[in-house]
């Protein structure tokens, strides 16, 4: 009842929680993005807001009892959107399980909705399904042992369609920029990409790796299709406004 009712209303933007490239270590807190009653979606919703922290001694990061790396407002962004996004998830770097655990339990709790997660690493992806098999949603999860934009590339060729996508994969320019392009053909209108550690102050520093902030902004955050939502934590979050081109090559 309450996934229906929210449905039908607005969704919530902050663009005032928007921050350019020399402010990226300012950590934002959880805003929600759907208009729903009180504090807290669901039971899990609000476990998640009291769950303990600290995991790998530094404070904030999540502890549910799953490996992984999330602030817990994190936690709580991905449980919301994956709870109200229409269809099914993809996420792109399953890792230990974490997040894929979340969003699966989102699944299970609104009753609808398939999650396919793909990793690079084989071991990854069967140290997961082995940690959260047995956990709510685990039946809904597809695992994919694959490169991200090879996946991405074969659920464009199947014509595939989803509310929400997860980006937190290599966190290199070429990699991010490929998985925001294929977004475009993936997310449908009125779906969420989120992107994680965007604003990871590292990407200020031109000889690091880590550039998610300048892959987003030089495709998705300039693109007509999509509009920014918000900062939750270190993710940025952007809508699907238009609809969905047709399928066909990457460049």
């Amino acid at each position: 009842m309450l996934r229906s009712l929210v449905s039908r209303l607005p969704t919530r933007q902050h663009p005032e929680t928007w921050l350019e490239l020399d402010k990226l270590r300012v950590v934002r807190p959880y805003r929600k993005t759907f208009r729903f009653p009180g504090r807290h979606i669901g039971r899990f919703h609000k476990k998640l807001a009291h769950a303990p922290d600290g995991r790998m001694g530094v404070p904030g990061l999540i502890d549910i009892g799953v490996d992984g790396y999330l602030w817990k407002e994190e936690a709580l962004k991905l449980y919301e959107i994956a709870y109200f996004a229409r269809g099914d998830v993809l996420e792109l770097g399953t890792f230990r399980g974490l997040s894929t655990s979340i969003i699966a339990h989102a699944l299970h709790d609104r009753g609808s909705g398939k999650l396919i997660t793909c990793d690079l690493d084989p071991a990854s992806t069967e140290a997961s399904r082995a940690n959260i098999a047995h956990l709510p949603g685990g039946d809904r999860i597809e695992f994919r042992a694959s490169e991200g934009t090879t996946c991405m590339d074969s659920l464009i060729a199947a014509k595939r369609r989803f509310g929400m996508i997860f980006v937190d994969h290599w966190h290199g320019y070429e990699a991010t920029r490929e998985a925001a392009l294929r977004a475009e053909d993936l997310v449908s209108p009125g779906g969420f990409v989120l992107f994680h550690d965007y604003t990871d102050g590292n990407s200020a520093d031109p000889s690091h790796p880590n550039k998610v902030y300048q892959g987003v902004r030089d495709t998705i955050a300039r693109s007509e299709n999509f509009r920014f939502s918000q900062i939750c934590a270190s993710m940025g979050v952007f809508e699907r406004v238009a609809p969905a081109k047709r399928s066909g090559p990457v460049h």
